[in-house]
């Protein structure tokens, strides 16, 4: 899986997501995604909510800024940062983290910090068959989920605390029933889960062994499940397929 993930090097597809918001509902979205990896450029079509709106991000342009076309008010574009709290309303991730990239790194960063021990958090639970693709399901379980205490450090926000713990910032703002990602201050203790998920299943497509369906559990319960439907590995996408001037874009 961490292989397919390091050698995808576009893919379209329809994210369907499902989050758990800081009131304890889920919220249901998708969207459409054109991704390149290197360099990485995003084109991204909202179906629901928010039909219509895009957004475009091509790293090294426009000072890394998202352009985002909202497709009503205030009806014209905009360049904001991935981080901007506007975008990040509702919403586990950033554009920064659609595809497959994240899901590898964390799992990346447990096995360099836990070693081979953590081959015993995983576990096949059969196959399954998904949009369909038949899928090897691969099952990550830590009975020693819970949360620790984490001293906030001079300049961190959360998103760089759970960057550097490969665990979930919104999950840092919803256990410590927290404003904003800006909200914590030096020597402010807050609660730090000790892995990304208590429970993570993954349906790995058996042809190109990619998380094609994402399910991860806190201790209540779903805390986010991603599906990766009609997927494309490594369509043929071109410059105007990331560019604000494709005629079929509304930006």
């Amino acid at each position: 899986m961490l292989a397919a993930c390091d050698n995808l090097k576009s893919a379209s597809f329809n994210l369907l997501s499902t989050e758990k918001l800081k009131d304890g509902s889920l919220n249901k979205s998708e969207i459409v995604v054109k991704l390149q990896r290197n360099p990485r450029k995003v084109y991204i079509y909202c179906i629901h909510p928010n039909s219509g709106a895009e957004c475009l991000w091509r790293v090294g342009e426009i000072n890394n800024l998202l352009l985002i076309n909202p497709n009503g008010f205030p009806f014209f574009n905009l360049k904001l940062q991935s981080h901007n709290s506007l975008l990040r309303q509702g919403q586990h991730h950033t554009v920064e983290e659609v595809g497959f990239d994240y899901i590898a790194e964390v799992f990346k960063y447990y096995i360099r910090r836990d070693g081979d021990k953590i081959f015993n958090l995983f576990s096949l639970a059969g196959t399954a068959e998904f949009n369909g693709r038949r899928c090897t399901v691969l099952q990550y379980e830590n009975p020693e989920f819970t949360y620790q205490n984490y001293t906030v450090k001079k300049n961190e926000n959360l998103t760089d605390i759970a960057r550097a713990n490969y665990v979930s910032d919104y999950m840092l703002l919803m256990v410590n029933k927290l404003k904003s990602y800006d909200s914590v201050k030096p020597g402010q203790v807050i609660k730090l889960p000790a892995s990304y998920g208590k429970k993570i299943v993954l349906y790995l497509d058996e042809r190109s062994h990619l998380p094609l369906m994402q399910m991860i559990y806190d201790e209540r319960g779903l805390y986010e499940q991603y599906e990766f439907k009609s997927f494309v590995l490594n369509p043929k996408l071109n410059v105007d397929d990331f560019s604000p001037h494709n005629k079929k874009y509304g930006f």
